[in-house]
């Protein structure tokens, strides 16, 4: 009968993520971070994406940013 128990098999794994965290660093611009993390300043867009609600004018020494590793 099923009782309603998983087994190994039926847990999902869990995602790779698309993504890695670096900390703002001391006068840091999502510009700058752009460029160093991405090779390319103009993809700055592509950090604001994978930031939903990080405001670029009020960035912090030492928070977390999502890097995207994907386009």
């Amino acid at each position: 009968p099923d009782d309603g128990a998983t087994g190994p098999e039926a847990v999902a794994r869990a995602p790779a993520p698309s993504y890695r965290e670096v900390e703002v660093r001391s006068g840091d611009t999502v510009i700058d971070i752009s460029r160093r993390e991405l090779g390319d300043p103009n993809l700055y867009h592509r950090i604001l994406k994978a930031n939903p609600g990080l405001d670029p004018k009020r960035l912090r020494v030492g928070q977390k940013v999502r890097i995207p590793l994907d386009g």
